[in-house]
């Protein structure tokens, strides 16, 4: 199944043990952070073998069949996806390319929430960015708004991607043993799933509930 969705491994490239350490702390960030949420049931698989293009993965089942979202649920997403940056800045001091992906998702989505979703007390509720693609495939492009609105929109994007930012180094700092320890099986293991992977997850934190509900509702203060 893993070949068929992502692709034959790739052997072109082999990574150097530092670059295998830091995609082991990246990933393990991504499932440590999910668990910490309350989430740990959706995190199924854990890889650090290089597939297709990407150089590994956490598979996460999510509320696909969900109609509605709430603002809690997407502020989640974002802190789920910055896991990995967040485990690269606190265990090596600084971030890596590896993050891209990572990076566009959490800023398309805190996009969306902020200019088509009304999430913001600042802007209101008005819609700023429009769902619909241009002839490229892009979507989320601004409106018709004035440039004062636009730095606004901007800003309130960043003050997002950085709060969840801070939310997911929290988590991390808070579940550092179990951040090391995901880490080392990776390591070892290459790949981890079921049972095995369940086991070195955290339990819910206790503090994260009320740090994203406190957040989400001052979204844009």
């Amino acid at each position: 199944m893993q070949r068929v969705i992502g692709g034959p491994q790739r052997r072109g490239h082999l990574l150097s043990e530092a670059e295998r350490l830091r995609v082991a702390y990246h990933e393990a960030g991504h499932a440590v952070v999910t668990a910490a949420l309350g989430r740990g049931d959706d995190v199924h698989r854990v890889s650090i073998v290089a597939r297709g293009r990407g150089l590994a993965g956490v598979g996460l089942h999510r509320e696909e069949d969900a109609v509605v979202l709430t603002r809690g649920q997407l502020r989640q997403r974002l802190v789920t996806a910055l896991g990995g940056r967040a485990a690269e800045q606190l265990m090596f001091d600084e971030p890596s390319t590896g993050a891209e992906d990572d990076l566009e998702d959490a800023t398309a989505l805190a996009r969306d929430m902020v200019g088509r979703y009304g999430m913001s007390d600042t802007l209101g509720l008005a819609t700023l960015t429009s769902g619909a693609t241009d002839f490229l495939g892009n979507g989320g492009a601004v409106v018709a708004i004035s440039g004062t609105t636009h730095a606004a929109l901007d800003g309130e994007v960043r003050h997002l991607l950085d709060e969840a930012l801070q939310a997911a180094t929290g988590l991390l700092g808070r579940h550092r043993d179990d951040l090391d320890r995901v880490t080392e099986r990776l390591l070892a293991d290459e790949s981890l799933e079921g049972p095995t992977l369940r086991a070195l997850l955290p339990a819910p934190d206790r503090e994260s509930g009320d740090a994203t509900s406190a957040s989400s509702a001052g979204l844009g203060s």
